[in-house]
């Protein structure tokens, strides 16, 4: 009986991540860049090293150094838990004139977080300058780092009194953080799922048992990076585990009346 409420609970749990996970992933778009922004910029890790860096210079995606589009869905950027982006670029109006009484914010959709600032700020710029350079702290993004190889999407804005803006929305960057816990993890909860998976007998228990041991593979497949973390993959392995219990059990009957 413990263990039934052990699964019970488990499952109740994951039907309510759902409800975050889609909105999430909803939200998300793929508009690309746009605007008068051009510039460079480099991923940082903790130790201060290079893992990843793109151009700008107009266009829906900026380019990184194999010369394809980057921070898509298929070639996300890669940053790394409590590293730094450093950036540089320069943004203008018609008459060569930079932002000015501008105010500029980076965003995430992270999962299970929901939206958050990144970073952001504002300045008066009179003097019309251009060009700017800077760094962007990634600390916020070190409580993920223990899911592994995680994509989400970013998004920047930039809007001033001198109609100077740019803005990017769906601009993939991939987490590079640590796969041991969500494969710890989700290895022990597949074992537990099968295990009780296999001397199970009622269709409840099957169903329950087949969804914990789908669960655990996907949380592993979700660390190693081979699948989104995202309220469709949450949901679909509650299917396809719920569908292997119960047909566990269609075969079992269907073999015993023979």
């Amino acid at each position: 009986m413990k263990c039934l409420r052990l699964v019970s609970s488990i499952l109740s749990t994951a039907c309510l991540l759902l409800i975050p996970l889609a909105s999430v992933a909803a939200a998300q778009t793929q508009d690309g860049f746009r605007g008068v922004c051009t510039g460079a910029v480099d991923s940082l890790d903790k130790d201060g090293n290079v893992i990843d860096s793109a151009i700008y210079e107009g266009g829906a995606y900026p380019f990184d150094s194999a010369d394809e589009q980057v921070f898509t869905k298929d070639n996300p950027f890669l940053v790394a838990p409590g590293g730094r982006i450093a950036y540089g670029g320069e943004a203008a109006d018609n008459n060569g004139d930079g932002p000015k009484n501008y105010d500029w914010s980076v965003g995430a959709s992270l999962p299970f977080f929901g939206e958050r600032e990144l970073a952001s700020g504002a300045d008066a710029n009179s003097d019309g300058t251009s060009a700017a350079t800077g760094e962007i702290d990634l600390s916020e993004l070190s409580a993920l780092n223990s899911l592994g190889k995680i994509s989400f999407p970013l998004s920047f804005e930039l809007q001033s009194e001198n109609d100077v803006t740019c803005a990017a929305d769906g601009a993939y960057v991939e987490l590079a953080g640590s796969a041991t816990p969500s494969l710890a993890a989700g290895s022990a909860l597949f074992v537990f799922g099968v295990v009780g998976l296999w001397g199970s007998k009622r269709y409840a228990s099957t169903a329950s048992f087949g969804v914990l041991a789908s669960i655990g593979a996907a949380i592993t497949a979700i660390g190693g990076g081979y699948l989104p973390l995202s309220g469709t993959t949450l949901a679909s392995s509650i299917a396809i585990g719920a569908v292997i219990g119960i047909g566990r059990n269609l075969l079992l009957n269907t073999y015993k009346t023979r």
